[in-house]
């Protein structure tokens, strides 16, 4: 209507009336919590928006009342174009996709955390192990040291035996 108005009164009348009804939107929208849709631990977006198809009544809207775009994105409420909402768009996609990062970066260090906590319970046990495998080694040590090396040792008492020709007895089982 405004475009086609033929009197500056009509086109006055036209201009105030746009701007009253993108002012009226704006109220409407400031009502709304859109954002309660979005499922807790998501990031929500602080602003609804007004979006105005046409540039050229975007561009009145600026000539008109130019403090309406602030007063209405103080109100949460950004008040965007053709041109704009693109803009706007990218801005939330860039602050979705730092959020992901973000929360990647989270559970990498999470991850981690985890992951040296079970590595250092396994180095733990490992130590155990070898502890034990040296207490088992020298377990043995000694026990070869009686069986062989010792004065008291069962080959040297052996080897006496043999020396005084004593043989071993068979067993009657075996006969």
């Amino acid at each position: 209507a405004w475009n086609h108005a033929t009197s500056a009164e009509d086109r006055a009348r036209f201009a105030r009336e746009h701007v009253q009804s993108i002012r009226s939107h704006v109220d409407e929208l400031k009502a709304k919590n859109y954002a309660s849709y979005i499922p807790e631990g998501h990031k929500k977006i602080d602003y609804n928006l007004c979006f105005i198809p046409v540039e050229n009544a975007f561009v009145l809207m600026e000539q008109e009342a130019p403090l309406l775009w602030q007063e209405a994105r103080n109100a949460g409420v950004l008040i965007v174009s053709q041109m704009s909402l693109s803009v706007v768009l990218n801005m939330v996609q860039i602050a979705w996709r730092r959020q992901d990062q973000e929360r990647n970066i989270e559970e990498v260090y999470n991850t981690a955390s985890e992951l040296m906590s079970v590595l250092q319970n396994w180095m733990e046990s490992y130590a155990r192990i070898g502890e034990s495998l040296e207490k088992v080694n020298a377990a043995y040590n000694e026990s070869t040291r009686q069986l062989k090396d010792s004065n008291q040792s069962v080959i040297k008492k052996i080897g006496k035996l043999e020396k005084l020709r004593v043989s071993p007895k068979r067993s009657r089982a075996a006969v």
